[in-house]
């Protein structure tokens, strides 16, 4: 089946669990060729299917103390570390995962969760005073997994209009003291060969970008 087809099968679930995003990784890059791929979910949350719920109960119930036994069991319990097995998936792809940023975090959540993407590089200290967005939190993946994925980038959308509309996305964000891409950059620049992201200043303005 083609891409469109496989990806529609997969999406009928409601929630898809990561082993089967283990297998879409592995069919779209090993089977299809593709290029690169961004993920505009969250995985902020460690996966507990029903499988590996089963396997704690039964590792701290009727198996418990029983050594040989519990060792099979682990050996079973590793088949099915959703979390881990995309890990895996993730290395040496050209994989984007997305996050969000958050512009201001509510009072009753966490301002900040997960682990961000290394931040673009830039020694020029001009690009500091530019008027980016700046948000004050962000929500972004398990650590073992955005350690995993050669980059990451947002896909929150902080400036859609008074009546609910995006007409226009940011590019780049800038979180404490640094600047971090949106998914769609990242993802194309990865596409690439990842070039370096570089700027122009206004030569009378120098705080602005030409």
């Amino acid at each position: 089946p083609g891409i469109a087809a496989a990806l529609a099968a997969l999406l009928v679930q409601t929630a898809v669990p990561l082993a089967r995003l283990t297998a879409l990784n592995d069919a779209l890059f090993d089977h299809y060729g593709v290029r690169a791929l961004g993920y505009d979910v969250l995985f902020g949350e460690p996966e507990r299917s029903a499988e590996m719920q089963l396997i704690e109960a039964i590792a701290s119930g009727p198996l418990a103390g029983d050594t040989e036994r519990l060792l099979k069991l682990e050996e079973i319990r590793r088949e099915h570390e959703g979390d881990r097995l995309l890990a895996e998936s993730l290395i040496a792809r050209d994989i984007v995962l997305g996050y969000v940023f958050k512009q201001r975090p509510g009072p009753s959540e966490p301002a900040t969760t997960g682990l961000l993407p290394p931040p673009i590089t830039f020694a020029d200290s001009r690009i500091h005073g530019h008027g980016w967005l700046r948000p004050q939190g962000y929500a972004a993946n398990l650590e073992s997994l955005q350690q995993s994925a050669p980059a990451g980038g947002f896909f929150d959308t902080p400036l859609t209009d008074e009546d609910g509309v995006v007409r226009r996305v940011p590019l780049l964000q800038y979180y404490d003291g640094n600047l971090y891409e949106s998914l769609a950059l990242a993802l194309a620049r990865l596409a690439q060969g990842a070039p370096p992201v570089q700027f122009a200043f206004d030569a009378d303005r120098p705080e602005r970008l030409a």
